[in-house]
């Protein structure tokens, strides 16, 4: 009997084969989507190198799981978006990497995020207020429209004095989103060579600790997220904050920040015919087992 036959009586059969042929040849098609174009800058700082979040349930430092929910945002985020990177230490905010297309330049992106760590930092200080400012600055001179994503654990290093804020010197309107990651229980910070190698914890006598009215007890040798400082920055006009609990919360703020457009984008679609082909023989199959019975 020639396949044609067979086919012929066997519908399900030949719909499941038109499907798959269909998902092989089918090229992206336009689809209506949110992109946007984003500058995402790493704090580098040493606090980063607390290992209090968890990837595949082992211990990972912070950037390193920061660096992974970028990781799996590029996957998420539709063809048309864009994606530069910048790293923070002290007071300033280096873009390493000009926005590039996330689905041409995958790649690309890719291996320049793997190289960001702790050997690029070069200073120990950390001023979250004057970093926002300098993530705000460095995407405007790139890119106009160009949303500045600030990833930090908002620990101030020297820590701010009674009555500072350490507020951005920029005004209210500036759009940014704020990425919180760390744990809530203070952790020692790890002490971190040149070379990127491990020596130690910092110890209390090592470190600047806050002086002044409800000082007493101040740990700064010990990190955590601090969530309420970050979140004091949004009272700021254009300055959203999301905490990193799950490597998707990334991906999903960013579609959902403040800049993100709605396109037509081409989109691969072609897992839809190859499902609804899955279905069919998987439909035949059940058919015939209850013919057998």
């Amino acid at each position: 009997m020639s396949l044609w036959h067979r086919l012929r009586g066997e519908p399900l059969l030949a719909a499941a084969l038109a499907l798959l042929l269909l998902a092989c040849s089918l090229p992206p098609l336009p689809m209506p989507r949110r992109i946007g174009s984003y500058l995402v800058a790493f704090d580098i700082t040493q606090s980063m190198e607390a290992s209090d979040t968890a990837l595949d349930a082992a211990p990972a430092s912070r950037l390193v799981f920061a660096k992974a929910a970028l990781e799996a945002a590029l996957l998420h985020l539709p063809c048309g978006s864009r994606v530069g990177l910048a790293v923070f230490t002290d007071y300033r905010v280096l873009p390493v990497l000009a926005p590039l297309e996330v689905c041409a330049h995958y790649d690309a992106l890719r291996s320049a995020l793997d190289a960001i760590d702790g050997r690029m930092r070069w200073a120990n200080a950390s001023n979250i207020g004057k970093g926002i400012y300098w993530a705000q600055r460095g995407a405007q001179t790139l890119e106009p429209d160009l949303l500045p994503v600030f990833v930090t654990d908002g620990q101030e290093a020297p820590p701010l004095r009674d009555g500072e804020s350490g507020a951005p010197p920029t005004p209210d309107g500036a759009p940014l989103l704020l990425v919180g990651v760390g744990g809530d229980q203070p952790v020692p910070i790890p002490r971190i060579d040149a070379e990127g190698r491990p020596i130690g914890f910092w110890r209390a006598e090592d470190v600047v600790q806050r002086s002044g009215i409800g000082a007493l007890g101040s740990r700064e040798e010990l990190t955590r997220l601090d969530d309420g400082h970050l979140r004091s920055f949004t009272r700021r006009s254009g300055t959203a904050y999301v905490r990193l609990r799950s490597l998707q919360d990334l991906g999903a703020a960013l579609l959902e920040a403040r800049g993100a457009t709605l396109a037509w984008v081409p989109t691969d679609v072609r897992a839809l015919p190859a499902a609804l082909a899955l279905a069919m023989l998987v439909a035949r199959a059940l058919r015939r087992t209850r013919g057998r019975g």
